[in-house]
């Protein structure tokens, strides 16, 4: 009867040690999903800086209510930490802000999961 107990004991000590290192490597997948997809979103920021010429301020890629998708470029982000991000959906927003003479451009990646 003691052994039994003792069993019984032992695995819920043990579940719970594999319920946390489960849990814990999650969180490691998923800080390492969001740092590359911050990766993306400045190679991205870096792209749309170009875009930032007097001639075009109101007809280009920045012009207000501009909604565009972006590619995600080269290979080098096809396969990151084991996240496929060929099939992101990288898109951006731009809008005017209130009182301000300059514009707002909000990223945004989905990536698969």
């Amino acid at each position: 009867m003691e052994i039994l107990a003792a069993a019984l004991i032992l695995s819920f000590v043990v579940g719970g040690v594999v319920s946390a290192f489960l849990s814990v490597r999650r969180y490691i997948r998923h800080a390492k999903e969001r740092a590359t997809a911050t990766d993306l979103a400045r190679s991205h920021s870096r792209t749309l800086l170009n875009e930032v010429r007097a001639d075009s301020w109101d007809s280009g890629g920045l012009a207000h209510g501009t909604s565009q998708s972006l590619p995600t470029g080269s290979e080098d982000w096809t396969d990151i930490d084991n996240v496929d991000y060929e099939d992101a959906n990288t898109q951006y927003q731009v809008n005017n802000q209130p009182g301000q003479d300059y514009r707002r451009a909000d990223i945004t990646i989905e990536y698969p999961d």
